[in-house]
Parts: C-alpha cells; structure tokens; sequence
C-alpha cells in the first residue's frame, strides 16, 4: 500500500503528528507538512507545506487588463483540521477546525527569475473567522501549467482552545477550485422551451426571451413585463414567487466553486474527522453498487476499495488504500442535500445556487438557444469504453469525440454508474470536447446531478450565502441555521441537459443514485 505525506515530529519537547489529504483530480497534492515558530505569547503555530497540482491557469481576460468578467483562475482551498491527545483516556479527541492568522503566510517569489511572488493568497472567514486561503497563480503567474510551491499558513491556536504543551494531531486538506469573476450575465433560454426555464415576462422568443442579471440587487417575479418568471411544467418548478433578495447570491458578485464533483476519497476523508456516530449518519452501506468502493474497515476507518481487499488497509493514520485501482477518483454518488450540507460545513465553504450555476456555465455570452454548458448545441451520441477503470488515469477508450460536446449521460455511458471526475479534459483538449463551462468548471451537465439552491421556494430564497464554521452537530449535519433544503440541475448518466432546463428545482433531493455535489465560496 503506498502511503501518503505523513510527518511525524518533535517540537519544543513535546510531540506532535501532522498528516495530509490529498484530493487527486489535476494531481493535487499537500505534502511535507511541518509545525514550527510556536508563538507562546500570541498562541501561534506555522504551518509549512508542499502543494502542488497539474493543468493549473491564470487568464488575464480577453484585453488582459479591463475584461474582469473574463479574468479567471483556478485555486486551491486549504484548510486543517485538528485534534487534541488526551492523556486521562489515552485517546484522541474528536477532530476541529483549525482558525487561521490573516496577517501572514508565505508563498516563493522567485516567478519570472526575480522577486515578484508565484502565488496569491486569499483568506476566507466565516463570521470574522479565517477558516480557509485560496492559494493561487499570481498575476506575475500568469498563463498554464504545473504549479509546485512551498507554502506556510498561521495557524492561531489559542483561538482555538489549545494549550501551548498540548499534544496534536493536524490535517491539512486541499480541493481544486475555480474562479467566477463578478460581472453581469444571463440565465434562460432565447424561446423559453425548456422545462421550467428562466425568461423575462412579456419578451418576444422571436428576439430573445433571457434574462439579464446585472446586479446582486433583489430580482423581482411575476407577471409583470419586464421581471423575472419561469413557468410550472413540473410538481417541482417553483411557486413563481418572489422577489428574490439582495441577499441571495446570484452570481453578478464572485464566487469560486468546486473545479469537479467531490470524489470518492475526498468524501471518505471527510468521513474519516467526523466521530463514528456522525459518520453513520452520512453515508449508506451500499458498497459496490452504483460503483461505491467505500466502506467502513475493521480499525473503525473508511476507505475507497474497488477490489475489496480489506485486509491491505493500513493504519489509522492512513485512511485510503491508495492502490492504483482503489476507485477514490470517481465523482461521489448516493448523497443527498443533507450529507452536501454536512460536507460544505465541515469544508468551510457552502452551497450554490442555481443563478450561480447558469453564471458558472453560461460565464458573460449571450445565450445559445438549446445550448448544452459547453456552449453550443452539439453533443455526441456515441457510447464510450474505459480505460484504466477505477484508478486516477481512467479515461475514454474508443469514441471520444474532438468535434462535438462529450458528456456522461445516457447516450453516452457504457454502464449505469459516475465516471472519474474531469473524464473528458485533456491537455489538448477545447471546451466543447472537455465538456467544460465558459471558465472550466468539469462535469456541470453530465456524470452526476448538482445539488444547488433554487430560487422557488420562500425557505430557499431566504439563503443568504451564509460559509461553514467547519465544525458539524454531534448526529454529523450542517450547523448554519439558514442553509435550506436543495434540489437539483445539471445531467446525469442517468438523464440528458440542457442548460437552461430546470427539472426537480424545488425537490428535497435525497440519496439518489444520480446525485453527487459540490460546493463554493463567495470570493474574499
């Protein structure tokens, strides 16, 4: 079993074990992971780090200086969790989210042969609280390629209850994420024939029926000419109510979501900090079907095992099997809005929202009538194979098209089930042909459907964008007192989209084998 980053070492005469998870989709890894510089008087750690990831970018927009709709970037979100030794029940206490200091870190500035620095760091708070950064390329940085950084974060300590002798276990967790930058957009579709679908009330499809999203102001609905409304084709399009609030995220301000839908062993490593009882709660015993490789081993730990050779798995500290085949690179299934929620706490980030999808796919074009979220209306038909099922290389074997939009979905798929996420992007790879969005967003119209928050319903529209504090109920759900339940869009292998089509908006979406998730973040 080949094992991941773990340091074990000793500081200041105590002793502390410091371990990574790595979230493989471009590559992603955390690694070397050191605690120094204890602070006593201002209760601070530093906490040094590798990260490094595959087919990273920073475009400067169309001029390169004023297109700030289109000036886009990936990023990692990085954050840690902790936990406490104690020594009156030689155990380990429950795992907590680690506080951070906005006022430092440090990242190489070595870009261009020079000074300048190679990366950016964003922090992220949640009610004053740095739980998070968003590292990413610099604007010295720009362009495509690799990223490989040596990094260090504050982590405030202190703040978090911990003594300055205490013994300590730390985490240090990263997902790819990408960047929607602020600006105006349109959600609908041009002659308003799709399920459920945005227009502008009283427009001729003749010219145009889409609506314009120019501000984060509230959007009024109804029938009135001029305002927002979508019609009822199903039992779960909406109430056709509003308005909808200044406070609902729409997209016009920026936001970074989930690069891909969060995988397998991304989910067991969340799996792996929450106590057993909150991790019961969070997942079905539903191994092997749907292509779930993740179950629970016999030292209490969960692990993603394609070929259910349980008896290979490691310690407790090393919570996957990481074999080349251990299928933790296919997008998680069988979650419904509840366990999305769960997840989004503990990461610190949150749910999005349907307008933020439209914005996410869609970016600053106008609309395309029919269009699919690459951005035109082709899209193959033609059935794929696999190959390298389950490992982090899985990719398509035979009809790959370089000429029409790929997706998993039921013209396309070779069996019932999630692919590995970002399946279809390559090196050489366009939009269209990566089944990509306007800013590179994987996997939006096909593979799983997205869970998201609708504009139907008064309890969803009271959702404000409220962020996780990272921390979860003892029973293992959501703590944010406003998140709502959540519907869904996007395809699935199971079910065909279009990007404008709205199908179960306002269903309280359970486990479904069809559903996966990811979350986002407004922007720092």
């Amino acid at each position: 079993m080949k094992k991941r980053g773990v340091l074990v070492t000793g500081i200041a005469g105590f002793f502390l074990l410091l371990s990574v998870a790595v979230a493989r989709a471009n590559n992603l890894q955390i690694s070397n992971v050191v605690l120094t510089n204890q602070d006593t008087t201002n209760d601070t750690y530093d906490i040094q780090f590798h990260i490094s990831w595959d087919n990273s970018w920073r475009d400067p927009g169309a001029d390169g200086t004023t297109a700030t709709e289109d000036k886009n970037w990936d990023a990692a979100w990085v954050f840690v969790k902790y936990s406490v030794y104690d020594p009156s029940t030689n155990s380990w206490g429950p795992w907590h989210h680690a506080s951070l200091d906005n006022t430092y870190y440090s990242v190489p500035n070595t870009c261009g042969g020079g000074t300048d620095p190679c990366a950016e760091v964003a922090f992220g708070d949640t009610d004053g609280v740095y739980k998070g950064v968003f590292i990413y390329r610099s604007s010295y940085n720009e362009g495509s390629g690799s990223n490989d950084w040596d990094v260090a974060i504050r982590w405030k300590y202190g703040s978090d209850g911990v003594a300055d002798d205490a013994k300590v276990k730390v985490k240090v967790f990263g997902i790819e994420m990408v960047f929607i930058p602020p600006g105006p957009f349109y959600i609908g579709d041009a002659d308003a024939d799709q399920t459920n679908c945005f227009y502008t009330y009283g427009c001729d499809p003749a010219t145009g029926c889409e609506y314009q999203i120019t501000s984060e102001n509230e959007i009024p609905v109804g029938t009135t000419t001029g305002y927002l409304y979508y019609d009822q084709d199903n039992s779960y399009a909406g109430d056709q109510s509003g308005p909808i609030p200044a406070a609902f995220p729409k997209g016009y301000n920026a936001f970074y979501i989930m690069k891909y839908e969060i995988t397998q062993g991304q989910y067991a490593e969340f799996l792996n900090t929450l106590t057993s009882d909150q991790a019961a709660n969070r997942i079905s015993n539903i191994y092997g079907q749907y292509r779930i490789y993740i179950k629970l081993a016999s030292n209490g730990k969960y692990g993603c095992d394609r070929n259910d050779n349980a008896g290979d798995w490691g310690s407790a500290d090393y919570t996957l099997m990481n074999e080349s085949d251990d299928g933790e690179w296919v997008a998680m299934t069988w979650i419904g809005y509840y366990d999305l929620l769960a997840y989004a706490d503990w990461a610190a980030l949150r749910p999005f929202t349907e307008l933020e999808f439209e914005k996410a796919c869609r970016g600053p074009n106008s609309v395309v009538d029919d269009e699919y979220v690459w951005g035109d209306t082709t899209k193959n038909t033609t059935a794929y194979t696999l190959a390298n099922a389950g490992t982090a290389d899985e990719s398509i074997a035979s009809n790959y098209s370089t000429t029409s939009g790929n997706v998993w979905d039921p013209d396309t798929r070779s069996g019932q089930y999630p692919v590995r996420v970002g399946i279809f992007a390559t090196s050489t790879s366009t939009r269209q042909s990566a089944g990509a969005t306007y800013y590179g967003v994987m996997n939006m119209g096909g593979n799983l459907r997205e869970l998201m928050v609708s504009v139907g319903d008064t309890s969803s529209r009271a959702f404000d964008g409220q962020h996780g504090d990272g921390e979860l109920t003892d029973s293992g759900s959501a703590n944010v007192a406003n998140w709502p339940c959540m519907g869904t869009r996007g395809g699935s292998w199971y079910t065909y989209h279009v990007l404008a089509s709205r199908g179960d908006i306002t269903r309280c979406q359970g486990r479904n084998n069809t559903v996966g998730g990811r979350c986002a973040r407004t922007a720092p």
